[in-house]
């Protein structure tokens, strides 16, 4: 599928395209082009990269048109001689008698911009594209943070996550949850999943529904209550097709069985994470502690910053510590952005690797350009028979011009599919 990141780039091509147009055009016309270029652009895009291309591609010569018949005479003749795409048949066949030269220009475009444009893709994803949650701003993470290490990130006990959802003032919904690998073997075949076991109140604190059915209620939340699951999307199209009846059907999780009760949506989890299933917290658990395995999530009230978030936070843990001096004095929390906590180490490297990767591309430009230079050179004897034939200055330079276009689309065009 092509990214989205694709289609926002080539609408706001378009709207460069129709600055070019002349002014008369822009004021009649230009709402026009771009509410029907938007409408076309959604079909293309789910065409691929190319149908987008040659899209933006076909808009661009009727500008180029419109500016043609808008030229005088008198003032228009350079410039229609300039913009004289009857010869892209000779760049053709100039550039098919050189193969080689050819091959290692479209190579190196459509190696050095594939590899470029796959990591600004997974660059935008990770580090730009906003949370795909309502008010993600809102959504933080949760650890402790022992007296000894304060800096140290330290995961949480579910009882003192149950604490801090009863005394908060500062967050709407704060959950828990913890990995767990467990082993369905309802189908034709075991499987390894990949599951989250999750406390109450944690689909709340995404807020985001789920694709169909439902999460938990508290009945399934609780430690002798139901057993339910909620699968991934990528869960739901392997094991049933995407069929909607998947809800009310069972996986067989350790010897009992899960009843599915929902599916959440593609963008809700990372495509690794196959169920969620209750942590159904034993009462003796709770008390338990010292007890720290889960990360917690939460949501913040609006117009509450973390920072806000951490001190009522703090709070709270000074009131524990003093009921629960044995396990809870001096130990404090630590609320960080979702979004940072995710990324982690990750934006520094992610960074790093872009940067030489883009890096490699400019000299791989560069490259190009010192060959396309060489070759111009070569071709001195050819670019003479040219002008002495009546080629003007400006037709041979329009037809390297144009050569350079068949190379940008070609190698262009390829490294983006």
């Amino acid at each position: 599928m092509t990214p989205d990141w694709i289609l926002t780039v080539a609408r706001a091509c378009h709207r460069a395209i129709v600055r070019l147009a002349p002014r008369d055009t822009q004021r009649r016309y230009g709402g026009d082009m771009r509410r029907t270029f938007e409408a076309l652009s959604l079909s293309a895009h789910s065409r691929g990269v190319l149908a987008l291309a040659a899209l933006l591609w076909r808009e661009l010569i009727d500008v180029l048109s419109a500016h043609q018949h808008a030229l005088s005479d008198s003032g228009g003749s350079m410039t229609r001689r300039w913009l004289d795409w009857s010869q892209l048949a000779p760049a053709w066949r100039s550039m098919l008698r050189r193969p080689a030269y050819a091959a290692a220009v479209i190579i190196t475009l459509t190696l050095g911009t594939g590899v470029t444009t796959t990591l600004f893709a997974v660059v935008e994803t990770v580090l730009l594209r906003p949370l795909p949650y309502p008010n993600g701003e809102q959504l933080v993470t949760l650890y402790e943070a022992s007296p000894t290490a304060p800096g140290q990130l330290v995961l949480v006990a579910p009882g003192r996550l149950a604490d801090w959802q009863r005394e908060t003032t500062a967050f709407s919904a704060i959950a828990g949850a913890y990995s767990e690998s467990v082993t369905d073997t309802s189908g034709s075949n075991p499987e390894r999943l990949e599951a989250r076991r999750v406390t109450p109140g944690y689909f709340d604190a995404f807020g985001a529904p789920p694709a169909i059915g439902r999460t938990f209620t508290p009945e399934e939340s609780v430690a002798v209550g139901p057993r339910a699951v909620v699968i991934s999307d990528g869960l739901w199209a392997r094991r049933f097709a995407r069929d909607p009846e998947a809800v009310g059907q069972a996986l067989i999780i350790g010897d009992e069985s899960y009843v599915v009760v929902g599916v959440m949506s593609r963008t809700f989890a990372a495509a690794t994470i196959d169920a969620w299933l209750p942590a159904q917290v034993p009462p003796a658990l709770l008390q338990q502690r010292e007890a720290r395995f889960m990360v917690g999530v939460a949501r913040l009230k609006p117009g509450v910053t973390p920072e806000q978030g951490r001190q009522d936070l703090l709070r709270i843990q000074a009131a524990l510590g003093e009921e629960f001096p044995a396990t809870d004095l001096g130990w404090t929390a630590i609320v960080s952005d979702l979004r940072e906590s995710r990324v982690g180490t990750r934006r520094s490297a992610l960074l790093m690797v872009f940067g030489a990767v883009a890096l490699t591309w400019m000299v791989g430009l560069a490259n190009i350009a010192g060959l396309v230079i060489v070759h111009t050179q070569r071709r001195a004897r050819e670019l003479s028979i040219r002008t002495a034939l009546g080629a003007s200055r400006v037709q041979v330079v329009n037809l390297i011009v144009q050569e350079m276009a068949l190379f940008a689309a070609i190698g262009g065009g390829a490294g983006l599919l």
